[in-house]
């Protein structure tokens, strides 16, 4: 009778020495989930000083040291876990995550690899991985752990997002987009999932999408040149051009940005809205910090012919400068050329629509080179040339051509 005593005696201490531990335990994790690490730390360091193969206690103090960052501590704590239960994974992913912030990359593959092996289905795992070999430059290995991941349904945006830009580098632009949208999805605060989607879009010449991502971008804080700049270009292309110079003047104004082809196309916007005074002064500023810039002395010579004949000085001075330092562009020489027409400097004219010809040849170019010579009186020469912008559809050169080559 005293034997069976002493038997229940021990089950009844045992039970409740557990049920102790389990208390410590569980209370230290409900202070780990709330935020109460300090706290945290002192049940598990009870339940270890009571049982010190309690591995789970190793883990949530590791967690608690994370939250901490205490991360030599932490470390410590999961290598103890690990010594207690050897194929305890939780622990080797934890670890790694903690080798991760410290910058110890060959430790935590090592541990992402064991955690694979001894549970090949771990997403956690997976997800480092891809992220790990993506920041050092192995796209194939980051695409194989990200598949891996993805297959596993994982819930982190950051690995849909890096599947997006491998995708997007190989101008795999369509499925680009559905990795990006998942993971925006998923975290639907996700500021640069919502631009590379953008820029994705804007690559697909989806500008009306492009334009609402990086807006959506924006109203999430990607505030940067980038972004910006996107928005504004696909703005231009859109034809919204006062949204367009208001993106530019930000761009400006607010991030400081002294980049010369901003300036320019914020007067191509200004050109558009026929608005050639404001066009002329950003075409200047794009010269002023970059002065072998052909386009906008192209550009500013059409806002100074926009403003009738008193700017005429200054719009055959940009074509003619624009032609010094691009002497292949056809449309350079065409509009000087078109400008001597219209002010019967016809044999100047004859000469920039003949160059204009050499390099590229428009029907346009060829009939105002045969009016030229309508007005010189060269019938077979301003015929010839009326025929051949007729035979390339030009529909005026057609009437004349039936009015004085017959």
């Amino acid at each position: 009778m005293r034997y069976i005593l002493i038997f229940f005696t021990l089950i009844t201490f045992s039970a409740s020495y557990s049920q102790t531990l389990n208390f410590y335990y569980d209370r230290g994790v409900e202070k780990l989930q709330s935020g109460n690490y300090e706290s945290a730390i002192t049940d598990f360091n009870i339940v270890i000083a009571k049982d010190k193969y309690y591995f789970e206690a190793y883990d949530g103090l590791g967690k608690a040291h994370i939250a901490l960052k205490k991360y030599d501590d932490a470390i410590a704590d999961f290598t103890a876990a690990i010594k207690v239960k050897d194929d305890y994974y939780q622990a080797y992913v934890s670890r790694a995550e903690v080798y991760l912030i410290k910058g110890m990359k060959k430790e935590a593959v090592k541990d992402l690899e064991k955690t694979i092996a001894l549970n090949p289905k771990n997403v956690q795992a997976f997800d480092h991985l891809g992220k790990y070999y993506y920041d050092e430059g192995n796209k194939e290995k980051s695409l194989e752990n990200l598949n891996a991941a993805i297959n596993l349904k994982t819930v982190k945006a950051e690995s849909w997002y890096i599947r997006g830009l491998i995708r997007f580098e190989k101008k795999e632009y369509k499925d680009a987009i559905a990795d990006f949208t998942q993971a925006v999805t998923i975290n639907s605060s996700f500021g640069d999932g919502f631009k590379q989607r953008g820029i994705a879009f804007y690559n697909s010449e989806d500008y009306k999408k492009a334009i609402g991502d990086f807006s959506k971008a924006i109203s999430l804080g990607k505030t940067d040149l980038e972004t910006y700049t996107f928005r504004a270009n696909a703005y231009l292309t859109t034809k919204e051009y006062a949204k367009a110079i208001e993106d530019f003047s930000y761009i400006v104004t607010t991030l400081k940005s002294k980049d010369p082809e901003i300036f320019f196309k914020k007067g191509v916007a200004y050109n558009y809205l026929e608005n050639p005074a404001e066009a002329i002064k950003e075409f200047t500023k794009a010269i002023t910090y970059k002065r072998d810039y052909f386009e906008a002395y192209y550009e500013r010579g059409v806002s100074y012919a926009k403003q009738g004949s008193t700017k005429d000085a200054l719009a055959i001075k940009d074509f003619s400068k624009a032609i010094e330092l691009n002497p292949k562009s056809a449309d350079a020489y065409a509009k000087r050329g078109k400008y001597y027409f219209d002010r019967k400097k016809l044999d100047l004219c004859i000469d920039d629509m003949s160059n204009a010809i050499k390099l590229k040849e428009d029907a346009e170019c060829y009939y105002i080179r045969g009016a030229a010579y309508h007005e010189f009186k060269k019938k077979k020469e301003a015929c010839a040339d009326l025929k051949k912008a007729a035979d390339m559809g030009h529909a005026k050169a057609k009437e004349d051509q039936l009015i004085l080559c017959n």
